[in-house]
């Protein structure tokens, strides 16, 4: 066993060469020691995967949050991160809700602590994650973690890309993730905005370095508006239906053929497409839906015209 060397500068260079385990700070450093002994045993990896979020700024008076507020900004990382995970698992649409299976692996739990000027809620996975694990000890991506820390690690990482990164880059990482990620993030940031509080968000996966993504009032306010105006949290999808309603000023009312009344914004459609339906008539309709969240948790659909058919032919 190779000594530990009493100079600095050499003990330095030892935790800095190719065969050392990545770090960013002391307290990586300890953390891998403590993970690096219990993997010596020869069972592998035993120790669970768990982060933190901390909350401070002007909205946090001493260690204490309005419950209101950092409630709601908790149900909106918790499905960040299972919006998240679906989408590794290839589930982007905001379609109908996610799989019992999806939830169980991304749920999370929490436990508070106090922190100077800030209240820190330690997350922790809820299931065991030690059972998602492949056989070969390394995780080089996101798809081989498990499900819960694939998506917390790519999440911070998408986060502190909104913060420093090129806008046009992270918009074709949300396009790739899907409208289900982009919504998520936006409720998340609106929260963050509206309750002007910054948010540090920290997640650590035994042997790598933690991630680590600090949002502010004023990210969090940017971020909203960039994923809304670029529709990143839009879906396009198919009515089809018979029209109950049709008005120049108010919403249409379609009864969709499986079941369910929705009503269609036509604001887009032109004006002679008017002259071409009729109440009673069975069309398609080409849509862009928005999943909006409303107070208490609720959520949803809104929907706007885009084109309008009926017998193979387009009435836009």
């Amino acid at each position: 066993m190779a000594s530990i060397p009493d100079d600095e500068a050499e003990l330095l260079a030892q935790l800095t060469t190719e065969d050392a385990p990545a770090w960013d700070s002391p307290d990586d450093i300890g953390r891998i020691s403590i993970e690096a002994f219990a993997a010596q045993s020869g069972l592998g990896r035993t120790q669970a995967s768990q982060g933190h979020v901390r909350l401070f700024g002007e909205a946090v008076e001493g260690h204490s949050a309005r419950l209101d507020e950092a409630g709601g900004l908790m149900i909106a990382i918790q499905r960040m991160v299972s919006a998240f995970g679906a989408s590794l698992r290839n589930q982007k649409s905001q379609r109908g809700p996610l799989s019992r299976q999806i939830l169980q692996l991304t749920r999370l739990r929490l436990s508070a602590a106090p922190a100077a000027g800030s209240l820190v809620l330690t997350l922790i996975p809820e299931t065991d994650v030690v059972d998602e694990l492949p056989d070969e000890p390394a995780l080089p991506t996101l798809d081989a973690m498990p499900l819960v820390d694939g998506s917390l690690i790519g999440l911070v990482e998408l986060l502190s890309a909104f913060v420093s990164s090129d806008s046009d880059d992270v918009e074709d990482r949300l396009n790739t993730l899907g409208p289900r990620v982009a919504t998520s993030i936006r409720n998340f940031t609106r929260e963050v905005s509206d309750d002007q509080l910054n948010v540090e968000l920290v997640w650590n996966i035994p042997g790598r370095p933690a991630a680590q993504a600090r949002i502010e009032a004023s990210d969090a306010e940017r971020i909203t508006e960039f994923v809304s105006s670029r529709r990143l949290d839009t879906e396009p999808v198919e009515l089809y239906g018979e029209l109950r309603t049709i008005s120049d000023r108010r919403k249409w009312d379609i009864e969709l053929t499986d079941g369910g009344l929705v009503q269609v914004d036509p604001v887009h459609l032109a004006a002679d497409v008017y002259e071409r339906v009729s109440v009673g008539q069975t069309v398609v309709v080409d849509a862009l839906m928005t999943v909006r969240t409303r107070p208490g948790g609720a959520e949803t659909q809104e929907y706007v015209a885009v084109d309008v058919w009926t017998r193979g032919r387009s009435l836009h």
